[in-house]
């Protein structure tokens, strides 16, 4: 079985209820794409580019989003115990709130 992606450009494509914990998508670019109802725990995508992907519903428990950028994570639907983000890009974790921040 596959555990990683490398070098690769994704676009336009939905993960729905899939199983892949521990996976590396680590430094590549997703784009336009949605993770929804996915088992996410421990998955990598440290250095990735994220335009426009959502993560809806997923089990995101310890992945590594470190140095990733432009992702939006729902925190009200998705479980984020002991993941890792990197700032600036971790305020955007905000977004799913609809606060207001000054």
């Amino acid at each position: 079985m596959i555990d990683q992606l490398t070098n690769s450009l994704l676009k336009y494509n939905n993960f729905i209820g899939m199983e892949l914990p521990n996976f590396s998508f680590a430094t590549n670019e997703i784009l336009n794409s949605n993770f929804e109802d996915c088992n996410l725990q421990k998955a990598q995508f440290n250095g990735c580019e994220l335009a426009d992907t959502q993560f809806i519903s997923d089990d995101l428990r310890r992945a590594d989003f470190t140095a990733a950028h432009n992702y939006f994570v729902d925190l009200q639907t998705s479980r984020i115990e002991k993941a890792s983000f990197s700032f600036p890009d971790v305020m955007g974790l905000l977004e799913s709130l609809d606060i207001k921040i000054k």
